[in-house]
């Protein structure tokens, strides 16, 4: 095989053990474990690798097809190709690329599968690229959708250089899910500390996994924190919106003095029944009146003044969730709103998640509000990285 084929598979040789070597370093259980909301998994990248390495596989072949009956010449040139190609640019993770659609992870291959269709992918890369021997690839160019014309050396490059990009990748994936554990280690701590086990906490949240609930409310140590605000403003009437299995529910009713009063919203009736359950096992569900329905079409009906309004539904509805609540909270009131960092998303205009755009848009809101002040607190923990704004309203 020509010399500059076999120093191009030498390369794509170093960069397949570069990344099973970075794969070992993550915990065979946790590599179909996301670091974040949104983000692939160990086996996501992999999976990925082997799908974009077929596709290309078989587009090199057509390729190296179509050279040969054109009569491309014949290589001459035994220098070295690597040094003049740049293989930084297909490295760099600076800026976010898009997945080609077949190109993108199932989340539902096993990790050892996710391997060995990888391993396969390569193989069938390389012996497409030993068939292309002899001709003279430099003459062979066919465009990449982000990096423009590329010949054939440059593109068989960019298998190995896409190999290490994901490396780097699965090197931060390790490092996150690393970082998740020790949050979600000190949250445990916290809790045995301060914020001890409740049998009818407990039974909220085993009651909402039996449903099928999603696994989305907040922490213990996050709920005491409602609690406490709650009771610092000696809240009387309390607004929430988003039930969901009542487990935040109960925190805030928990700091209502008697004859105080919680109204809480919900979308979804199963919801609903789960958490009115929980409360009457908790025995405050005389203090609570939970309402089914869209929340924009129950607040119009809702009667304030009320002393803290917590916000945590679906993102895309938080900016108008928020005006609503700085119309019914009453002067001094407070206003808290989950989940409005996303794993640092937040600060990614161009961001697709509807999510992120939705806290974007509240952001936008509160600083256009003149009758609020307001801040934003980052956190960290079982939940992984996220936080939340607290607001006060400063109007009549």
């Amino acid at each position: 095989m020509h010399t500059r084929l076999i120093e191009l598979t030498d390369y794509l040789d170093r960069q397949q053990r570069e990344l099973s070597t970075v794969l070992r370093g993550i915990p065979e259980d946790q590599r179909r474990e996301p670091p974040a909301r949104g983000r692939w998994s160990a086996v996501d990248v992999i999976e990925h690798l082997g799908l974009i390495e077929r596709l290309l596989a078989g587009r090199f072949a057509t390729w190296i097809a179509e050279a040969r009956a054109k009569g491309v010449g014949t290589e001459l040139d035994s220098t070295p190709i690597l040094p003049s190609i740049n293989t930084a640019r297909a490295v760099d993770r600076s800026t976010r690329v898009v997945a080609p659609e077949p190109g993108r992870p199932t989340g539902q291959i096993a990790p050892d599968a996710a391997w060995q269709m990888f391993k396969d992918a390569r193989a069938e890369v390389k012996r497409v690229i030993a068939t292309a021997d002899g001709l003279a690839l430099s003459e062979v160019i066919h465009p990449h959708r982000v990096l423009g014309p590329m010949t054939m050396y440059e593109w068989i490059a960019f298998v190995g250089s896409h190999t290490s990009r994901h490396a780097a990748q699965l090197v931060e994936i390790g490092t996150a899910l690393a970082a998740r554990r020790r949050w979600a280690a000190v949250d445990e701590y916290i809790g045995s500390q301060i914020v001890p086990s409740d049998p009818a906490l407990d039974a909220a949240l085993a009651a909402s996994s039996a449903a099928g609930l999603p696994d989305i409310q907040v922490t213990p140590a996050q709920g005491k924190l409602l609690h406490i605000f709650a009771r610092m403003i000696g809240a009387r009437a309390v607004l929430e919106v988003g039930t969901l299995g009542g487990y935040s529910t109960i925190w805030l009713a928990r700091a209502l003095p008697e004859g105080g009063r919680l109204i809480t919203l919900e979308i979804d009736p199963k919801h609903a029944e789960v958490a009115r359950a929980n409360l009457t096992r908790a025995n405050l569900s005389h203090l609570v009146d939970v309402r089914l329905g869209p929340a924009l079409e129950s607040l119009p009906h809702v009667t304030g003044p009320f002393d803290l309004v917590f916000i945590d539904a679906d993102k895309p509805g938080n900016a108008d969730y928020f005006t609503w609540a700085v119309r019914l909270a009453r002067p001094g009131g407070v206003i808290i709103v989950d989940n409005v960092v996303r794993d640092g998303d937040v600060i990614d205009e161009a961001h697709p998640d509807p999510d992120v755009q939705g806290v974007r848009r509240l952001n936008a809101v509160i600083a256009n509000e003149p009758g609020v002040t307001a801040t934003t607190i980052q956190t960290v923990g079982t939940k992984g990285y996220d936080g939340f704004t607290v607001a006060i309203k400063t109007t009549l």
